[in-house]
């Protein structure tokens, strides 16, 4: 009991001493996520690896989030509560485990890979620090922000504004303007042409730009904005945000009003289209489609809300608002919080991937076991750059491989967990699973009717439970159309046709190999068991995936992991030296091609 014992005093301490978000983040996620199921994983788990015993721990840890989560939300608690909610956990657990017996060691690679996984995930976060600290009031859009050909127009600050801070390449011309006062003040453009003027503060400022005595319209920071009319308002901020004006201009000087700042604030001048890209890349200004902005902002809202008031999650399955919402209470309550649960997820999934290795192909070669770690990786440049790091897939993938993990091991009951645990945070994970034990058992000649079995059971019974909430609070019948929806229509739009769905296997494979670096072709000739079963359940499960009439990056989170743990398998399962070390070493070679790239 010293490690979860003393991640519980160093995250008292944090919280205490209201320490920087990025040390409560070091401090505060593993005493929540991790210590609370130590006691329960030592003696649920009887004598476990230490690698499946700390997989064991983290996923107890999950589970345990939605009563602590219910607990907060019960007595208007914070972020104390949750640690005294965890403390609570964590004690019983190790009064349950004091005569549970030590874990046994690793085989193969284990702490290799482990350390490897460390080393990638710190590089990761080096490399990544600038997206992982960005607040989500750098995220905008506009709809007539990426309009083509409006050209450069040269522009200056002429009063009331700091030093122009030049964002990206020079010649796009885009700038920031630090306002002090927070009301506004003027620049000058030497060209007639298009200008996009922004106002990043709080909800509820206002910005207007105008020439002369020309109408000005007064655009305000709003958390739900309508876009479309048939949709209504669309959430998109949290406290802060940003607002753009797209004017027509004329040389000379242009007014910009500020009102309601209520202090500080920060202009940004984008003149023409390049300027939009050249903020993106420099960062400053990520410019977004409305519905990723939705996307990214209703997750965060979604476990706020569960500390408050609501019970239950209908929109999307329950699980991941649970998980997220004790990281907003106890590092940050918007972006920052959500991307310090990412890291710990992304470290999560890269143990998952390590495990099955293990259990796949324990004799690898040492550098096979860096494999686990570029999936990891490559998972999280995928999620970060468009900004998805609130949603549940990576924890939904991390889920898929540590229940293939588990469903190589005798007992049916950490399968079905895990297995509910994937459901309950995409709604496909159950159907998935199935169809994944399907391929390991086909390639074993030996079904695994007796965990499908537990899986299924768990998974009517809590069916039957969810519903039965739904009908009794009325939400039965949004619950049955949000299922039917994102079964159907949100991913097909409607076109089922023949030459529709056949149409997209060919990019949606094309772009999976790419997101491996091609090293996906290093699994090829699926020597032994182990490859087939990894590579047969990944690509059992493409196939409900391949025929969407669109592929977001997200969709290919387990793809990407069981191909490292496939590519590992296969090499281990060869006999000739050279390719045991230059297959995993060709797919690193690939990884790593890949992640060079800007754009994915």
């Amino acid at each position: 009991m010293i490690f979860p014992l003393t991640t519980w005093l160093l995250a008292y301490a944090a919280l205490l001493t209201d320490a920087p978000w990025w040390l409560r983040a070091l401090v505060c996620l593993p005493a929540v996520l991790l210590a609370p199921g130590w006691g329960w994983a030592a003696w649920l788990g009887g004598r476990a690896t230490r690698l499946q015993r700390a997989l064991d721990a983290a996923w107890l840890s999950v589970a345990l989030c939605v009563p602590t989560v219910a607990l907060v939300r019960l007595m208007a608690g914070d972020g104390a509560t949750v640690l005294h909610a965890s403390l609570a956990w964590g004690l019983l657990g190790a009064v349950l485990a004091r005569r549970a017996p030590a874990p046994r060691p690793d085989p193969g690679g284990g702490a290799l890979g482990v350390a490897l996984l460390a080393l990638g995930l710190a590089g990761f976060t080096a490399w990544q620090a600038d997206a992982l600290t960005r607040p989500l009031d750098a995220y905008w859009y506009h709809p007539q922000a990426d309009e083509e050909g409006h050209d450069p127009l040269r522009w200056a600050p002429v009063e009331g504004f700091g030093p122009r801070v030049a964002l990206g390449w020079p010649e796009a011309g885009a700038g920031m303007l630090p306002d002090p006062e927070g009301d506004g003040g003027a620049i000058e453009v030497a060209e007639a042409g298009r200008l996009l003027v922004l106002l990043r503060g709080p909800v509820g400022a206002g910005l207007a730009v105008g020439q002369d005595d020309a109408p000005r319209g007064l655009a305000r920071i709003e958390r739900d904005v309508v876009e479309v009319e048939e949709e209504g308002a669309v959430p998109r901020y949290l406290d802060r945000g940003v607002v753009a004006q797209a004017v027509a201009v004329l040389p000379g000087r242009i007014d910009v009003e500020v009102v309601d700042a209520d202090g500080p604030a920060q202009i940004y001048v984008l003149p023409g289209t390049e300027a939009v890209w050249s903020a993106h890349a420099d960062g400053a200004l990520r410019f977004v489609h409305y519905y990723q902005l939705l996307n990214i902002v209703e997750n965060l809202r979604w476990a706020q809300e569960l500390t408050r008031d609501r019970w239950l999650t209908v929109n999307q399955p329950p699980l991941w608002s649970n998980v997220l919402a004790p990281a907003l209470l106890l590092v940050e309550p918007g972006l920052l919080g959500a991307n310090a649960l990412f890291l710990w997820v992304l470290a999560l999934l890269g143990l998952g991937s390590l495990r099955l290795l293990q259990r796949l192909a324990a004799d690898a070669t040492p550098v096979t076991w860096a494999l686990p770690a570029l999936g990891a990786v490559t998972v999280g440049r995928l999620m970060v750059e468009p900004g998805s790091t609130t949603f549940p897939d990576p924890l939904y993938a991390a889920a898929m491989v540590a229940a293939l993990a588990a469903l190589k091991q005798p007992a049916a009951g950490r399968f079905a967990a895990l297995g509910l645990a994937a459901g309950l945070l995409r709604y496909p994970g159950v159907v998935a699973l199935t169809l994944m034990a399907g391929v390991f058992g086909a390639v074993e000649r030996r079904l695994p009717l007796r965990p499908l079995g537990a899986l299924w059971g768990a998974t009517a019974g809590l069916a039957a439970l969810l519903g039965l909430g739904a009908l009794l609070s009325g939400q039965l019948q949004d619950w049955l159309f949000i299922l039917w929806f994102e079964t159907g229509p949100e991913h097909y739009h409607g076109d089922y046709s023949a030459g529709a769905l056949l149409s997209r296997p060919p990019e949606f494979y094309a772009t999976w190999l790419r997101y491996t670096g091609y090293g996906l072709l290093a699994a090829l000739p699926l020597a032994g068991r182990g490859a087939k079963q990894a590579l047969g359940a990944a690509a059992l499960y493409s196939l409900l995936l391949c025929t969407i009439d669109h592929f977001p990056s997200h969709y290919f989170l387990p793809l990407v992991a069981l191909s490292g743990v496939a590519v590992g398998a296969n090499a281990a399962a060869v006999q000739a030296p050279a390719l045991r070390w230059g297959l995993p070493l060709a797919a690193l070679a690939g990884g790593v091609w890949f992640l060079g790239w800007s754009w994915v």
